[in-house]
């Protein structure tokens, strides 16, 4: 029997995550060009900033912004987590002093 480990700061499951236990989530929705700007903008978050914090490039994030690029669904399944819980996503950028 695979025994699971703790991880720290995480709540633990009482059994085990899978899909005979739990509902697996539908797809998430698609997003057009309008609407990955409308989450970004809903984060108070420049293109540089809303590419670092999904860890793509701003040139994707701008592709996605014109109609050029479509997201992937993982970055489908984020942009839906950021529209429904923002404060999540708020606080991976860090503010600090304006640079010189």
């Amino acid at each position: 029997m695979k025994t699971h480990r703790k991880v720290k700061g995480l709540p633990t499951a009482k059994s085990p995550l899978t899909v005979q236990t739990v509902e697996l989530p539908s797809a998430p929705p698609k997003a057009n060009a309008r609407r990955v700007q409308q989450v970004r903008k809903g984060l108070g978050m420049s293109q540089a900033v809303f590419a670092a914090t999904l860890n793509v490039s701003v040139k994707l994030v701008q592709g996605w912004e014109q109609g050029l690029r479509t997201c992937g669904r993982g970055e489908l399944r984020l942009l839906e987590m950021m529209a429904k819980h923002p404060e999540l996503f708020q606080n991976i950028a860090t503010t600090s002093a304006p640079r010189r």
